[in-house]
Parts: structure tokens; C-alpha cells; sequence
């Protein structure tokens, strides 16, 4: 076990100086000895394990506590946990990208799950929201309910129905760049995440959100990669109503007055320059 507790220090302490030099710019790979990459397996492996961990405690606080009972203390804890669900997803995005370990199944659908849970339990901030117009229009996101689940997402609606006070900052973005990694250049990862419902959780991601910099363009290059060469993926684009990204008024106007639209047409992302 000692000997154990030293390789892994070991390994952690090689993993740390690569992230170091990376942020200074000081990698020299034909220089550096950092880490093999059995010992960058054996992290994604722990990493995953975690991963595991933190996603179950987050996803129950936000499915099984309604907003009516969601108090500060919660708000504390579920920040703390995401903060942590951030920075271990950050680092699974990396390994799998250098590893290219997109062939791991089991991760990829904890990812879907995982974020679908959080697309729907938690708010986005738009723009009416920041400029404190209450009397924004309704606009209808993408089902997330499957068989499974439609019991939890029966009661999360309930709790839907009053404001939403479960705030989260990143972990959209970081969930749609890891499922990006894993649907570029792979057609059996582009069926997984449409049959587990990632898609619908991807679509709804194609709006401004103040909690999350970057969200909709992040969507946009993940939707080409799930759309490319996939004709069940942009079939099931097609067969949406309106056959257009479903982004609120007040978020299409921003967009327009710089010149920018996105649509999809025919089941292809179309992010198009106005002006």
C-alpha cells in the first residue's frame, strides 16, 4: 500500500509540473519527462472514479430539492461541488484529448447524464433577466424525458414553475467541449449521444447565457460534429418545429445588431454572418 501511496504522488507530481509549465509556456516535450502515457491512463481512471462521486451528490441536490425548499446552504454546496465537478472535468478533457480515449462508452454517457440533469434543473441568466424586464416571453425548450425519468422530471417541473434559484457558472461549457472531443471523427459516439438524449440537451444550449461566457458558440461547434455525416442526427434536426435554433427574442436581437444569426437547415448548423 505505501509503495501504491508513492507512485501515485509520484504520478501527481508529474501531472502538476506539466500543468505548471503548460500554463508558463515552458513545455518541451523533447526536453521534459513528464508522464508516460500508462501513467495519464491511470489518471483519467481516478479522475473518472471521482468524476462518479461528485456527479451523483450534485445531481441528487439538484433533482431532489425543489427551489421552494432550496435555501443558501444549499446554494453553498452545491457551488462547492460543481466548482470541484469543473476543475475534474477540465482535466478529463485534457487526458481524453491527448490520450484521444474517446472509445471510453461508460464516461461519455455519465457526461449526457449528468448534463442533462443540470440543463434542466438549473437558470440562465438572459438578457431581459440582467436588464430586469419581468415580462419576457415564454419560450419552450427541448423535452429531456425519456421512460426512465419521467417521474424525476414530473416533480423537477414542479419546482420549475417558481423562480429558479439553482446558479451554476461552466460546467455547460466544460460538459459540451468533453462531448465534443468524443463525437469529432466518431460516428458510434454521435448515435450514443442522440439514443441517451444529448442531443436535445446540446439544441437547448444555443441561447446567450449569462452564467455560462460562450455557451452558445461552444453549442454550435458541437452540434456540426454531432451533425456531420450523421443522417439520423440531422433527421432528427430536421424533424423539429420551428427547423431553427429555438434562441429567445430578446438574445436574437443582440445577435442581430452584431451581425450574427444562427440557424439549422436541413439538419446543418448554419451560423451566419448578417451583415
Amino acid at each position: 500500500e505505501e509503495e501504491g501511496n508513492e507512485q501515485f504522488s509520484s504520478i501527481i507530481e508529474g501531472y502538476f509540473k506539466l500543468i505548471y509549465d503548460l500554463i508558463n509556456n515552458n513545455v518541451n516535450i523533447e526536453e521534459e519527462s513528464y508522464l508516460t502515457n500508462d501513467e495519464l491512463r491511470y489518471l483519467l481512471e481516478e479522475n473518472k472514479k471521482i468524476f462518479k462521486d461528485l456527479i451523483i451528490k450534485e445531481m441528487k441536490l439538484l433533482i431532489e430539492k425543489s427551489n421552494d425548499i432550496f435555501d443558501d446552504k444549499d446554494m453553498r454546496e452545491l457551488e462547492k461541488l460543481n466548482n470541484l465537478v469543473v476543475v475534474n472535468l477540465e482535466s478529463i478533457y485534457e487526458m481524453v484529448k491527448y490520450l484521444n480515449a474517446t472509445g471510453d462508452v461508460e464516461l461519455l454517457v455519465d457526461i449526457i447524464e449528468f448534463f442533462r440533469v443540470v440543463e434542466k434543473n438549473v437558470s440562465k441568466v438572459r438578457l431581459k433577466d440582467l436588464e430586469g424586464d419581468k415580462e419576457t416571453p415564454k419560450v419552450e425548450e427541448l423535452s429531456l424525458e425519456n421512460d426512465s425519468n419521467k417521474d424525476i422530471n414530473k416533480d423537477t417541473n414542479k419546482g420549475l414553475k417558481n423562480k429558479n434559484k439553482k446558479k451554476l457558472r461552466n460546467v455547460r461549457g466544460v460538459l459540451i467541449d468533453v462531448i465534443t472531443v468524443f463525437v469529432s471523427g466518431s460516428f458510434s459516439n454521435q448515435e450514443l449521444v442522440r439514443e441517451n438524449h444529448g442531443l436535445e440537451a446540446v439544441l437547448n444550449s444555443c441561447n446567450i447565457d449569462h452564467n455560462e461566457p460562450f455557451i452558445k458558440e461552444k453549442a454550435v461547434l458541437c452540434l456540426k460534429f454531432l451533425l456531420l455525416n450523421n443522417e439520423r442526427n440531422q433527421a432528427f434536426v430536421r424533424e423539429l418545429e420551428p427547423q431553427r435554433v429555438d434562441m429567445r427574442p430578446e438574445d436574437e436581437e443582440a445577435l442581430a445588431r452584431q451581425g450574427y444569426a444562427v440557424d439549422i437547415v436541413d439538419g446543418k448548423v448554419k451560423p451566419d454572418r448578417t451583415k
